[in-house]
């Protein structure tokens, strides 16, 4: 999230200033997921990174948002656009 954040402030898309960022954060519900601890859930995220030419952190991202059924929020365009691709929901429509 915080990344996500940051690439916006590059883009100038928001002006928040530091300590606002931080308290969005923290208002925002985090869960962890451990469900990579399978060969199989590792294969799935591997062929994800493979098929859209992804690192595995990005490919990681992708496999969440497409388990959890929820948008992936990116400004990162590799990614939004394999999102886009699988059909997972992203922060914008297209680039």
């Amino acid at each position: 999230m915080l990344n996500f954040i940051v690439s916006m402030k590059k883009r100038r898309f928001i002006t928040l200033q530091r300590e606002d960022a931080i308290k969005i954060i923290q208002d925002i519900s985090v869960t962890k997921d451990f469900v990579l601890e399978t060969l199989q859930e590792k294969l799935s995220v591997f062929k994800l990174a493979e098929v859209f030419s992804l690192t595995a952190y990005d490919a990681a991202y992708l496999d969440l948002a497409q388990r959890l059924r929820v948008p992936l929020l990116t400004y990162d365009a590799a990614l939004l656009n394999a999102a886009l691709t699988a059909g997972v929901k992203t922060n914008i429509s297209s680039i």
